[in-house]
């Protein structure tokens, strides 16, 4: 009797708190590229790309327009209410001129030229200090496995010692990264 009790509350919680009558509904798709584009209908505003809705009543026929700043706007007239799911291609105004959608009034370049030497010793560093980390600890792992075979204590004593070294080229290595990031990219 509980078994059947649970089943028949199982079943009874499903389709009370079920979504499926909400999954029938069929949105209206709208979207651009570049995305964000406004999104007007009859000329009232509705959204920005990627857009859904749902068409609010059943006059047609409906137009359709979307606009974005530097592109051309596309219009579009609807004569039914049947679901749409368009994706639209925005032309910028002028093929030569680059839009930036993000940072506007930025420029591309660096207000003052890079310091080369600074880089350039930054650079080799990091190289230089990587390469070493990676290198001694090859050789610790290297003692540590013939510790392991042997036993030997000096083994034992090198492998630390590679150890340290190697520990301290990687810390050398972080610095100087950081230091090839900051005069990379200082304004």
């Amino acid at each position: 009797m509980k078994i059947f009790l649970f089943i028949f509350l199982i079943f009874f919680d499903y389709f009370l708190y079920s979504q499926s009558d909400s999954l029938r509904i069929n949105y209206n798709l709208i979207n651009s590229q570049p995305q964000n584009a406004e999104v007007f209908l009859d000329g009232e505003y509705i959204g920005s790309t990627p857009l859904y809705f749902l068409w609010r009543d059943t006059v047609f026929p409906k137009t359709l327009t979307l606009r974005l700043k530097g592109f051309t706007e596309l219009s579009e007239s609807f004569y039914s209410p049947e679901t749409i799911k368009r994706d639209y291609l925005l032309k910028p105004l002028r093929s030569a001129i680059r839009i930036k959608l993000v940072m506007e009034n930025k420029s591309d370049y660096f207000s003052s030229p890079r310091k080369i030497f600074p880089i350039v010793i930054s650079s080799l560093a990091a190289i230089s200090s990587g390469f070493s980390a990676y290198y001694f600890k090859k050789l610790s792992i290297q003692n540590r496995e013939a510790y392991e075979q042997s036993g030997d204590s000096e083994i034992l004593k090198r492998k630390r010692k590679y150890d340290i070294i190697s520990g301290i080229s990687m810390g050398v290595f972080q610095v100087s990264f950081s230091f090839l990031l900051y005069f990379l990219f200082e304004d």
